[in-house]
This record gives structure tokens, sequence and C-alpha cells, in this order.
């Protein structure tokens, strides 16, 4: 609560005093910082792509598949969306992801996504 009067989580302290506290702020913020790696593209098409702006993983990609896994624990059916599955299993089978993944205990150690 030091950091977040809202006690959000996560929230991120600036260098400058100033406090992230939300995960889409953060996430912009982030790929903000490293502009030359272009997590934040400036296309604006959603469908028919590998990712959401085409062949390049972005944040925008790392935001979807974190909030796209809460599907099962809030008992939210995904089946119809082969789409959305299939990218679910592309970004899951990223070795990053794997990494974090299995850091967070989501998956086990010996296994992938």
């Amino acid at each position: 609560m030091a950091i977040d009067p809202k006690s959000y989580v996560p929230a991120l302290e600036l260098d400058n005093g100033k406090v992230l506290t939300e995960d889409p702020a953060i996430v912009q913020y982030q790929a903000d910082q490293k502009p030359a790696t272009a997590l934040v593209p400036p296309e604006r098409q959603l469908a028919g792509r590998k990712y959401l702006f085409g062949d390049q993983f972005t944040a925008a990609d790392a935001y979807l598949f974190a909030v796209t896994r809460w599907a099962g624990f809030t008992k939210v059916d995904l089946s119809d969306y082969a789409n959305l599955q299939a990218f679910q299993q592309r970004v899951a089978a990223r070795p990053a992801v794997q990494a974090a993944m299995r850091e967070e205990g989501l998956i086990p150690a010996d296994k992938a996504a």
C-alpha cells in the first residue's frame, strides 16, 4: 500500500516517483522504453495474422495471452474461437513464455506449455 494506495497488483514505481498501477499502462510504458523492439506497432488490423499486429510478437500479444488464460479460471468457454486457441498455443510455445510460466508455477519445471 505504500507504493500503490489502490492496492492493485502489479504496481511499477518509476524513477521519477510516479506509480503505474494498471496492467495496460505498465505494458505500454515498458514497450515505449525500447521503441526499436516494435512491441507497440502502428498497424490497426486484429484478425488473420500470426499475432495481433502481424507476424511480429508485440506487447499487445503478451497482454492478450495473459487475459485469455484467465478464461479457464473464470469458466469462460473459448472452444468456439479456433483462431484464439491457435494464438494461445503459438504464444505458449515461445521460450520466454514457457520460462515465465515455469517460474510462476503455471507449468511444471520439466514440461513445456
